[in-house]
């Protein structure tokens, strides 16, 4: 049987810059749906999802590499869909 799980990476900007501050309720309403969206993939069982936070070092670079070598279909929402 072969794996027919779909690849998805969400990619998660910068929360906040650190000289403003936590983030503002709109931004943190976008991350809290961008998790839930992640959440929910996983729990479908038919998809194999990677977050990719850009705002933290250590997965910047690769995250950034990932974004230019993306093979299948790029969406861009601007925004985090809901469930």
């Amino acid at each position: 049987m072969t794996d027919t799980r779909r690849r998805v990476e969400i990619f998660i900007g910068p929360i906040a810059c650190s000289c403003a501050g936590g983030p503002s309720p709109a931004r943190q309403e976008k991350l809290t749906r961008a998790l839930a969206l992640k959440n929910a993939l996983e729990k479908d069982g038919r998809f194999d999802v990677r977050a990719w936070r850009l705002g933290e070092d250590e997965e910047y670079e690769e995250g950034i590499r990932a974004l230019r070598t993306v093979d299948g279909k790029l969406e861009y929402l601007g925004d985090a869909p809901t469930t």
